[in-house]
């Protein structure tokens, strides 16, 4: 066998390897990792197969701004709010004089009236220009007023239609006092779930909207004149829990074949359940549901642009996993696989052994032909 062959026959299967491995761990991985939210309805198919569902995170609006006033009042006195400035000028305080001086009084005042009984507090001296008692006339003199202790005062009014948060009742105590109901799965053992139990969304993994898809292939919706369609999927296999079961185990073909499909082991078998796997997506997600709407290309595919990427692109792209799959089963693991290793084949012997096994040469000296 030429140099080139054997290459080619050893070689190949290895990039085909790590194409479909890395590819496939990275879809699988996403479908057991990632999160995704549902409600209504589909909860409710979901619990009554079985799934336990979680509540999605309560999104918690952000505080609203406490309204400013905007008339120029100026803000009531408090701890942080220090009194609003006057045109007024303060009392000037009088020089203090020696001990036992007695400073003469102007003319035109009065004298400072003595401590109040009741409180005990000095009541401040009026200004030499303030007019006589009763006269109306004269400048205004502040005084410095007592700090409320009010709660009014002391807190700032919670604005209208904003409902504090440790109030019985209200938008942020509900969702934090919402819990989902817990997941059962319908038949003689539970009640069945219906789409009213399930008015918020909950997170379930992205590995179970395949069993959505499984349900609703099953069971299409009748045409909008009202004829029943083909069903995509044996409506005996979406009993029960089964639907949750094939998602799982499509998940896991992805996740742990793409890991053995990389390494080597397992090669062929890992291969064909991939192969399984992209045949079913693309019957459930591209030729089946454009042979039930009635309008195709060719019989099977999907009436899209023939040119349109977005349009193409998804079939296209199964339509490569699936084939690539096949051709890594049909020719094996080729070299650096770890199927070599504990099976054998041959990788060191002429005839293109590196094949996975495919081929074996005849020993040197060996009546009897060995196959890898």
């Amino acid at each position: 066998m030429k140099l080139s062959q054997r290459i080619a026959l050893a070689w190949t299967p290895l990039c085909l390897r790590l194409a479909l491995g890395v590819t496939f761990l990275w879809a699988g991985g996403g479908k057991v990792v990632e999160f995704i939210e549902v409600q209504g309805q589909s909860a409710a198919t979901l619990a009554n197969m079985g799934v336990a569902l979680a509540p999605a995170p309560a999104h918690t609006p952000p505080p609203a701004p406490v309204p400013q006033p905007t008339n120029g009042a100026p803000k009531p006195a408090g701890p942080d709010r220090p009194l609003p400035p006057t045109d007024a000028e303060p009392a000037k305080k009088e020089p203090e004089k020696p001990a036992g001086a007695k400073a003469a009084p102007k003319p035109g005042t009065k004298r400072a009236q003595p401590a109040h009984p009741d409180n005990g507090a000095s009541t401040p001296a009026l200004p030499a220009d303030a007019p006589p008692s009763g006269s109306g006339k004269g400048k205004v003199v502040p005084v410095s007023r007592p700090r409320t202790t009010t709660a009014a005062l002391d807190e700032p009014p919670t604005p209208p239609g904003i409902v504090p948060a440790d109030a019985p009742t209200g938008p942020i105590p509900a969702a934090k006092a919402q819990t989902a109901p817990a997941g059962g799965s319908g038949g003689p053992t539970g009640s069945a779930r219906t789409a009213a139990d399930f008015p918020e969304p909950v997170r379930v993994r992205r590995l179970y909207g395949l069993a959505l898809l499984l349900h609703s292939a099953a069971n299409p919706a009748p045409s909008p004149d009202g004829k029943p369609r083909m069903p995509l999927w044996p409506p005996q296999a979406v009993t029960g829990s089964l639907p949750v079961y094939f998602a799982w185990a499509a998940a896991l073909t992805e996740l742990v074949g793409g890991g053995l499909v990389l390494v080597g082991l397992l090669t062929r078998l890992s291969a064909l359940a991939q192969a399984g796997v992209m045949a079913v997506a693309l019957w459930l997600t591209q030729i089946g549901p454009a042979v039930q709407s009635g309008r195709t290309l060719l019989g099977f595919l999907p009436d899209r642009p023939p040119f349109s990427v977005e349009g193409w692109m998804p079939v296209l792209w199964i339509f490569a996993l699936l084939m690539a799959a096949l051709a890594l089963f049909f020719s094996g693991p080729g070299v650096a696989a770890l199927d070599q290793v504990i099976f054998g084949g041959g990788g060191s012997r002429s005839g293109g052994g590196g094949g996975g096994g495919g081929g074996g040469g005849k020993p040197t000296g060996s009546p009897i032909p060995k196959v890898g």
